[in-house]
């Protein structure tokens, strides 16, 4: 992919990342490998999305991460780890 830069005022996103529509990327901030970003958040200055993470929300705050390659998350919208 020529001509799009993977870094540019201090915004620093990863290989296969989705960034969904209106949302919103302050620097500096990174946003790591296939990290999805859902839409409307806004993730603030500072932040640092880890790999395999669904952020979302105002500020935007994990939602769902990867264990074993799936996504999980409880009813109760709480990080769940399942081994």
């Amino acid at each position: 992919m020529r001509g799009i830069p993977q870094q540019g005022r201090d915004i620093v996103i990863g290989d296969g990342v989705w960034i969904a529509s209106n949302a919103t990327i302050l620097g500096p901030c990174t946003i790591g490998d296939h990290a999805v970003v859902a839409a409307g958040a806004v993730v603030v200055p500072g932040t640092t999305i880890p790999p395999d993470e669904v952020w979302g929300n105002i500020p935007a705050r994990p939602l769902k991460f990867a264990a074993g390659g799936q996504f999980a998350m409880d009813e109760t919208k709480n990080i769940n780890v399942e081994k």
